[in-house]
């Protein structure tokens, strides 16, 4: 199925808008997403120094599993995220989400990236799914310090179900935003495309009327961009065609005044040796038809000498002769024929009917 210039217009301009769409919403929907868990993190961080600070203040330090475990209970119900503190060799002393009788049962945390990350750069950070309470967690520790010296590690924790919640909302939306856009986009592609192919339906028009022969057909297409230019240099074309057609009526009008003001005959024959024209003069003088342009000259005016004189002229110079023409009204005629440099093979060839003068010169003769 071929497409109309329309429908390519429209489907170019909807893929390139479609993309945009696609491209612009995984752009902003990453970038958001990285902006939200930035501000998450950076929030924890917060929480997470505050708890270093309280944990850092029990009398027994992080020794005292009770006291330890009391104060994550509260600061995890008051910070709403769960709270882990965990001594220097990585025992967790107390868990916010975890019972005390159930601490010793806890694994070993002193490989977990975000408490190695913490123990040498001052903080760390990392998102992993959590399989002691069976979720996707953001886990944010800081060391925990006494005496400017590091005792442990306080750890804050916040299930990212509200985050997930709200990049889906946000996806959603985005979502919803862009299939908005599109559906803007394609109405206004399909106008553009629609103008667009009205506007070169209607030079196509025009050049088709020009083509026929109308030259006073014109585009007239406003504005300054690439169609309208197109539409007036065929204004120019169409202009120009007329008046060299004009200028072409005069001579041809000219030419054959001139033709048929002639008392002597003219005959011009092309390169395949058929007759191309002749004048009025020449079809009186030998009886030719009406019809004899576009026949040959045996066919016309059966005639060797006079074939004979024409392919002389045509393979060279000037040629003339006498002719004796027979027929319903035999006549003698002078003929020169010359060989036309503008049209190859062609020739012209000039008839001055000498019957009455020859007539003259014999009656003299006997005369004398």
């Amino acid at each position: 199925m071929k497409l109309g210039i329309r429908s390519k217009l429209f489907c170019v301009s909807l893929a390139l808008i479609g993309i945009s769409v696609i491209a612009t919403e995984a752009y902003l929907s990453r970038s958001l997403e990285r902006q939200l868990t930035q501000h998450t993190r950076a929030e924890l961080v917060v929480r997470a120094r505050l708890v270093a600070e309280r944990a850092g203040a029990l009398p027994a330090g992080l020794e005292d599993v009770a006291a330890a475990d009391s104060l994550a209970d509260t600061l995890g119900h008051i910070a709403g995220a769960r709270v882990t503190l965990v001594r220097a060799d990585g025992t967790v002393t107390g868990d916010s989400e975890v019972a005390t009788a159930d601490l010793p049962g806890v694994e070993n945390h002193s490989a977990r990236p975000e408490i190695v990350e913490a123990s040498k750069d001052g903080h760390g950070s990392s998102v992993r799914y959590s399989t002691t309470v069976g979720r996707r967690m953001m886990y944010v520790a800081v060391p925990v310090l006494r005496q400017q010296v590091a005792i442990g590690t306080a750890r804050i924790a916040l299930a990212l179900t509200e985050l997930d919640a709200a990049l889906s909302e946000m996806r959603r939306t985005l979502m919803l935003g862009a299939l908005i856009a599109l559906l803007v986009a394609v109405v206004i592609s399909f106008s553009a495309a629609q103008l667009t192919a009205r506007r070169l339906l209607d030079l196509a028009h025009a050049a088709r009327r020009i083509a026929e022969g109308d030259l006073g057909a014109r585009t007239r297409s406003p504005g300054h961009d690439e169609i309208a230019a197109l539409g007036h240099a065929l204004d120019h074309l169409a202009e120009s065609l007329s008046r060299t057609m004009n200028e072409l009526r005069s001579e041809r009008d000219v030419l054959t005044g001139i033709l048929s003001s002639m008392s002597e005959g003219v005959l011009v024959v092309g390169a395949d040796g058929r007759i191309a024209l002749t004048n009025p003069a020449l079809r009186a003088m030998l009886l030719l038809p009406a019809e004899a342009p576009g026949r040959s000259i045996l066919q016309v005016i059966r005639n060797a000498e006079l074939n004979e004189l024409l392919h002389r002229a045509a393979a060279g110079g000037a040629s003339e002769a006498e002719i004796e023409l027979s027929g319903l009204r035999p006549r003698r005629v002078l003929a020169r024929a010359v060989k036309l440099r503008d049209a190859p093979g062609g020739v012209l060839a000039v008839v001055v009917d000498v019957t009455e003068l020859r007539h003259l010169e014999s009656i003299r003769r006997d005369f004398v």
